[in-house]
């Protein structure tokens, strides 16, 4: 990720990054490039994570945004809450996240076939807005950019059913299936 990061022209965008790229070391690339990030926070930094859930618990949110959506057979509702970094910067974790200013929890929950499923996903974010769409907003797209992708994957190309395991032949053929897709749209 260091490397594909330092590739691109980060000034006034917003890097959106899944929990696996969620370090230190990735935010302050981004800031140093001028950028601001939106990192999922889960499971691969527990002590953050446990700040954070604790935060939510006990602390009234600044902003609180709800969505509904109706297809496919499925409600889905979504509930966007933030806050600010002020009660991480008395744990002393505030400094350890360079240009922190904000923690958000995302919180889904699915009714589909009468079955209700609930997630949620708690991030951090180096813009300091106080409007909790703002951040709904910009998670809806992350995930609508991979959930678009892995669909014409599975559906277009059958990749789960693809059972290519030997040496670089998965790598590979993955790479092509991106590629045809990109040259069909």
């Amino acid at each position: 990720l260091p490397s594909v990061l330092s590739s691109l022209w980060l000034t006034g965008a917003l890097v959106s990054v899944d929990a696996m790229g969620t370090h230190r070391n990735i935010a302050e690339q981004i800031i140093l490039q001028g950028g601001d990030y939106l990192m999922a926070l889960k499971d691969n930094q527990p002590i953050l994570k446990g700040l954070t859930e604790s935060i939510f618990s006990s602390t009234t949110p600044i902003s609180v945004y709800t969505t509904e959506e109706k297809g496919h057979g499925r409600v889905e509702k979504r509930t966007c809450s933030i806050m600010d970094t002020t009660l991480l910067e008395q744990e002393g974790m505030y400094e350890k996240w360079p240009g922190l200013k904000r923690i958000i929890k995302m919180e889904r929950e699915r009714t589909e076939n009468g079955a209700r499923s609930r997630e949620t996903i708690y991030y951090l974010s180096s813009v300091e807005k106080d409007e909790a769409s703002y951040y709904a907003m910009r998670i809806r797209a992350h995930w609508g950019i991979e959930n678009k992708l892995h669909w014409h994957l599975d559906v277009t190309f059958r990749e789960d059913m693809c059972r290519v395991r030997a040496n670089n032949g998965a790598v590979n053929f993955s790479a092509m299936r991106k590629y045809a897709l990109e040259m069909l749209k």
